[in-house]
């Protein structure tokens, strides 16, 4: 005779938060992946998160992307395209529909050499005076894009 064992959400969230790919991997067989798929922008805390949620090995993204002789920019756009796939969940902006909002991050530098960033949104129309592979589907994303990955922002437009 089988003996059933009782486990609270909290404690199983909080053992699915701490152990690696193949605990997931067996929590999410036991109890089923919903209860432990909280929004996007609680996933995402690193670049390895976003490494993580794309299926991606961090040293095959190091050697396939970010070696050789690419500036530290192109490094950073590569990171930013990443960033914003993994946030977007499979969302892909529709360049065909002008009533459709996009969201993207701007950052630019005053003369004093300071940076300024905001989240701004338009409808995409045929030419595109921002990176459509940078949109965001709500500006929710691209704000929190901009916060947890300034840096990478930074070195994007320095």
């Amino acid at each position: 005779m089988a003996e059933n064992l009782t486990i609270s959400k909290a404690d199983a969230i909080s053992i699915y938060n701490s152990t690696g790919k193949k605990g997931k991997i067996a929590l999410e067989d036991l109890f089923g992946n919903r209860i432990f798929k909280f929004p996007i922008i609680q996933r995402i805390k690193h670049f390895d998160n976003v490494l993580e949620e794309l299926n991606i090995n961090p040293d095959d993204f190091e050697n396939e992307y970010l070696q050789g002789i690419l500036t530290i920019d192109e490094q950073a756009y590569i990171k930013l395209k990443h960033i914003t796939k993994c946030l977007n969940e499979g969302w892909t902006p529709d360049l065909t529909n002008k009533t459709e909002l996009k969201y993207w991050n701007f950052l630019y530098r005053d003369s004093a050499g300071s940076f300024f960033a905001l989240a701004h949104y338009a409808p995409s129309t045929a030419h595109a005076s921002f990176g459509s592979r940078l949109c965001f589907r709500t500006k929710e994303l691209a704000d929190f894009a901009l916060a947890q990955f300034f840096d990478t922002y930074k070195e994007f437009v320095e």
